[in-house]
């Protein structure tokens, strides 16, 4: 994420460590707040999403919710369209020299959901968390840890 801000964009620096500390998805959530209402004294974000789902999501990182309970920082984020933040988000990945494959914005939420499998493996809760009507959704976007794989058949 250091790259981003090396780059220029503290916007999209802040849009990518709230997609990574909730799962948000860029389009219909992350740059349109008018569907989520902060709830200060849990630190919780009620996220209206796709579809018109609603869900709660626990708000851990304390950068993030700094960026979330600050107008100065979330509404700067909030100005800027998809597509200035994938230009941005693209040149900073590319002179961070990441690799062939660019991560994107919607690859920090299978990040995110993989990340919160592994904390307290409930696909259930992923489920919940990422707001998916179907749980075979959910199961593609977590990913495979490789060592639990080499212990499952040793």
């Amino acid at each position: 994420m250091q790259t981003l801000e090396a780059h220029g964009s503290m916007q999209t620096l802040d849009l990518a460590r709230v997609l990574a500390a909730t799962g948000m998805r860029v389009d219909g959530e992350a740059l349109s707040f008018d569907g989520w209402a902060r709830r200060d004294a849990t630190q919780t974000l009620h996220i209206t999403g796709k579809g018109g789902h609603e869900r709660t999501v626990p708000v851990t990182d304390p950068v993030a919710w700094s960026i979330l309970s600050d107008p100065d920082r979330y509404l700067p984020m909030m100005k800027l369209s998809y597509r200035t933040h994938s230009r941005n988000w693209k040149r900073a990945v590319e002179a961070a020299q990441i690799g062939s494959k660019l991560p994107t914005p919607h690859a920090v939420r299978h990040y995110y959901a993989t990340q919160a499998y592994a904390k307290c493996k409930d696909i259930r809760v992923v489920q919940d968390l990422l707001g998916h009507a179907d749980y075979g959704t959910t199961a593609r976007y977590i990913g495979v840890d490789i060592e639990r794989m080499r212990s499952a058949v040793s």
